[in-house]
Order: C-alpha cells, then sequence, then structure tokens
C-alpha cells in the first residue's frame, strides 16, 4: 500500500489511477448531453414541455423511448457513484480519525471551487441545468461519511433518495385526489346537484391540467408560452441570459430542487461503498458483472417503458412513474457499471472502451465545453439560431454529433496533455500551484493507468 503520510493531500499517481472509473466517467459525462439537449434545444417553460411540440413522427417516438427507457437519469447517476468514490480516492489519508486536517482543507477547497464553476456555467455558459454548484454543495456533505462502513454508506444512501422520492409520494396521493374530487364534482353538477368550495377548486384545477396537455395546435395557453420563451431564446443576449438565469434560479433553488440534493448525497453515497467493496473498479468476477447488468436492465427498464407509458397518455392520470423513477435510475444506473466493467473483462472490450478513458479525465472541459457548443452557439438566436426547430430525433441526432467531435478531441488532446485545459485550471486552483499540463511522454497505450 502506497504511504500517503509523507503527502497527504498528493495527486493520484499514474500507477494507481483506475482505468475502470476513467472509462465510465468518460462515457457519463459524454452521454449526460442526450438527457440535457432536450432542455437545450426545446421548450421547457412551466406548460410548453411537451415532447411533442416540435414534431412527433416516429423517429422522434423511438429517440423518445431509447433515451427516456435506458438513459434518463442513469448518466447523472453514474457521475454520482463516481463522485463517490472520488471523496474516497481523495480523502484515502484521512479514513482515521486523526487523519491529517490538509485533507479536509483540499477537500472542501476542491468543492467550493466547483460551486464556483457551476455558477460560472449557468451565469456565464448559459446552461441553467447545471450539475457542478449542487455535486460541490452535496460532496461537502458527504465527507463526515468517509470513515463509515460501506453497508451503512448504503443505509443511509437509501435513507437520502426516499427522502428525495418522497415529494413525489406525496404528489401521487394529491393527484388521485383531485382526480376523484374532479369526477365527482361533475357527476354532481350532471345531476343539478351543488358542490363545495373545494371540490369545485379542485375540479378547476383538474380541467386546467386537462386541457394543459392538449396538442399546441388547440391549445391558446401553451401557445402563448411558447411564443414567450422562444422570443427570450431567440432574441437579444440580455433576454436570454435573463430567461436561463430565471430558469436556473428556479431549477436549483426551488423547494424540489433542494430536496433534489438528497438524492444525489444518497447516490453519492451508494458510489463510496461500491469504491470500498471494489465494484467500480472492475475488480469483482465477470459473473458478478454479467448478473449485477441482467438485474439491473430487468428492473430499470421494464419500469422506466411503463412509466414512458403513463406520460404518453397525454392525460394528467396519477402516475406510478412518478414515484419509480428514481427506483428504476439506480436500477439502470447499476445495470451500466455492471455492463461497462464485464465488457472491461476481456480485451477486446477494453480496446473498444479504452476510447472513453480521455475523456473520463477532463470531465470538466467536456461538460463545459457542452455547454458553450450548444448554449451559446448552435441553438441561441444569436449564435446559428437552431432552437425550437427539432424533434426528438433531430435534437438527438445533433447530441451524438457533439458526443462524437467531443470523443476525437478528447482523444488527440490527451496525447499530448496531462487532463483538459478547465480541469487543469480546476486542480491548480485547488492544489494552490499548477498542476502538470504538457505530458513529459510519448502516447499512451490502451487503458493505460495516467495521472
Amino acid at each position: 500500500m502506497t504511504d500517503t503520510t509523507a503527502d497527504p493531500i498528493r495527486r493520484v499517481a499514474k500507477t494507481e489511477r483506475i482505468a475502470a472509473l476513467d472509462v465510465l466517467r468518460g462515457f457519463a459525462i459524454l452521454a449526460i448531453l442526450m438527457m440535457n439537449i432536450p432542455f437545450m434545444a426545446s421548450y421547457v417553460s412551466e406548460g410548453t414541455n411537451d415532447p411533442r411540440m416540435v414534431s412527433w413522427t416516429g423517429a422522434d417516438q423511438v429517440a423518445f423511448r431509447i433515451v427516456g427507457t435506458i438513459f434518463d437519469g442513469t448518466q447523472r447517476g453514474l457521475l454520482e457513484l463516481l463522485f463517490g468514490a472520488g471523496i474516497m480516492i481523495m480523502t484515502r489519508a484521512a479514513l482515521k480519525p486523526d487523519g491529517p486536517v490538509a485533507v479536509a482543507d483540499l477537500h472542501f477547497r476542491r468543492n467550493i471551487w466547483l460551486i464556483i464553476f457551476g455558477a460560472f456555467q449557468a451565469c456565464v455558459l448559459m446552461w441553467p441545468g447545471d450539475i457542478l454548484l449542487p455535486y460541490g454543495i452535496v460532496a461537502i456533505f458527504a465527507f463526515p461519511a468517509r470513515a463509515l462502513k460501506p453497508r451503512w454508506k448504503v443505509v443511509l444512501g437509501v435513507i437520502f433518495i426516499l427522502v428525495a422520492i418522497a415529494p413525489n409520494m406525496q404528489r401521487y396521493a394529491e393527484r388521485v385526489d383531485m382526480k376523484a374530487t374532479a369526477v365527482a364534482a361533475q357527476a354532481k353538477i350532471a345531476a343539478h346537484k351543488p358542490v363545495t368550495k373545494d371540490e369545485q377548486a379542485k375540479l378547476e384545477t383538474w380541467t386546467e391540467k386537462v386541457d394543459s396537455l392538449k396538442p399546441l395546435a388547440v391549445n391558446k395557453k401553451k401557445q402563448a408560452a411558447v411564443a414567450e420563451e422562444k422570443k427570450a431564446r431567440m432574441g437579444s443576449f440580455a433576454g436570454y441570459a435573463k430567461w436561463t438565469r430565471d430558469f436556473w434560479i428556479e431549477f436549483n433553488f426551488s423547494p424540489l430542487g433542494i430536496v433534489g440534493l438528497a438524492e444525489m448525497l444518497g447516490t453519492m453515497l451508494l458510489g463510496m461503498a461500491l469504491y470500498e467493496w471494489g465494484v467500480l473498479q472492475g475488480r469483482r468476477s465477470a459473473g458478478f458483472y454479467l448478473g449485477m447488468a441482467v438485474i439491473g436492465y430487468a428492473l430499470g427498464a421494464p419500469t422506466r417503458w411503463l412509466a414512458d407509458n403513463e406520460i404518453l397518455t397525454f392525460y394528467p392520470n396519477p402516475k406510478i412513474g412518478w414515484i419509480t423513477w428514481d427506483m428504476a435510475r439506480i436500477a439502470l444506473t447499476l445495470g451500466h457499471v455492471g455492463l461497462f466493467n464485464l465488457i472491461l473483462k476481456s480485451q477486446a472490450g477494453a480496446r473498444v472502451l479504452s476510447v472513453f478513458q480521455a475523456p473520463g479525465r477532463m470531465p470538466l472541459t467536456i461538460y463545459l465545453s457542452a455547454s458553450i457548443i450548444c448554449m451559446l452557439i448552435i441553438f441561441p438566436g444569436f449564435g446559428f439560431g437552431q432552437f425550437g426547430k427539432y424533434g426528438w430525433a433531430g435534437f438527438e441526432a445533433i447530441a451524438l454529433a457533439v458526443m462524437a467531435g467531443q470523443l476525437i478531441f478528447a482523444n488527440v488532446w490527451m496525447l499530448y496533455f496531462e487532463t483538459g485545459p478547465i480541469d487543469w485550471v480546476w486542480k491548480s486552483l485547488a492544489y494552490k500551484q499548477a498542476q502538470p499540463f504538457r505530458k513529459a511522454i510519448g502516447p499512451r497505450a490502451v487503458l493505460q493507468p495516467a495521472e
């Protein structure tokens, strides 16, 4: 075991870096664009978030189903698991009560800077769906859990995830009551019987929700909301900046946004435990990972498919998917972990997946560059003005093209540099000194550990 007492906050050495974690991180940081691009390319304001908004061809429906069933939320899940694993790696010298204070200092400094980068992404790069700021906040709270036994990390993780699910359970119960009351009120009105104020209020709310899910062509409120959002996102830079800032504030700092931090914390704690058990690093058997993939996908994919079926009714019935969404997300995320580590067990598989190691070692650069490309260049009116022009098939094709370009760039860049340019700035700020940037040696071999 490497001695960490001499320099407790030194960076992970080349011989210590775990290729499987880099591959998982690289895939996740690229593929998260598939989930983000609907918000970057199409309408998301209240009353406009409808997958049929621009077009609803067979190709759009297939794209919606693939993303919703297999990928939605899972890339964020992978990043949260890996973030938890990263906490265990970075604090490896402080797993005892008398561990060096310098480790805590580094941990807090890294995450404070991550919070600042997140605010920069939201306010300057115009991506209101930023995850860096909440991740930085949550990581600070996750730090005290580093010394817990893995099983207790799992227990706490599950508890926090259930806390995050609780509002959706309440939402489900309220919708059941609203629908039942509205149906009863409609029956009373049809029978010329009086209704109470509560029944009338719930009937009006139910009617509004039914109307809100009608197609754009017959929905005047939706048309007005679309026009307002299009004006903001295709207009001046100042108007665009105000819209993205307001959306970011609502997305992150509303009551639901705050509750969402519990889900992030819970998944990070699971990641910490899975790292200690050697699961994320590929240290278990091929049979273990095969079982993990099969069980994860068998539980997660059908649950998501049924949840999408509920969405595609375009009717405001109470939806079980509100409750099962995060459960399915965790199952699918673990399925991805199992599948990737199973593939990495073979030489051919490791060679194929090795292309994801480079973006996995420069995740901040990849993540922020996606915001620059999409939020400042492709879609806004002051850029190429492509906002609101594509259905699901179209903007997912754009996402795949951007991801392919980023993948090529990352692999070429990492032949000559130690890390991505934005990652280098972050690491240098965290360590309070300039970190290695240019490579001192030639190109690396497939899945060779690298700092």
